[in-house]
């Protein structure tokens, strides 16, 4: 992991994301149309503040996986989280520790916001997925999401 540099994305790296988001719905057998997004992902990392927070890992060969997380409030609990929205890593980056470092990062953010929890979401056959955030210390929850395309 030493020739590995994990950082907060820019504009300039919204074409990579755009390729990296690709990948990753084909990873999870979901349908995805990449038209329009670069403009849309370029805007939303040079807003200010952005509408989330992006980190990419880069190697020597570029950018090679990403997060993206956000602040989110649950009336249920009444209180703030941590929302990870995405992570991938390219295969060739499973299984470094990687992972582990990105999740740390958001939880360490998170507990800097004086936030209790970390929640995301995985396909329930991404048994890999599931495996590592188990290992993270990570609980699975019982609700599904659903979906309303307007």
């Amino acid at each position: 992991m030493s020739n590995v540099n994990i950082r907060l994305a820019t504009p300039t790296d919204a074409e990579a994301l755009v390729q990296l988001i690709t990948e990753h719905a084909k990873f999870e057998k979901e349908e995805y149309n990449p038209k329009g997004k670069l403009e849309k992902i370029r805007a939303c990392l040079a807003a200010d503040p952005p509408p989330y927070t992006c980190l990419v890992v880069e190697t020597a060969d570029g950018v090679e996986g990403y997060c993206t997380y956000m602040s989110q409030f649950d009336s249920w609990y009444g209180e703030s989280h941590m929302s990870v929205d995405a992570l991938f890593l390219r295969e060739s980056l499973r299984g470094a520790s990687i992972g582990k470092a990105l999740m740390e990062r958001v939880k360490k953010e998170a507990k800097q916001l004086g936030y209790s929890s970390v929640r995301l979401m995985t396909p329930s056959d991404n048994t890999d997925a599931i495996k590592f955030y188990e290992k993270l210390g990570g609980q699975p929850a019982s609700k599904l999401w659903f979906w309303f395309q307007l």
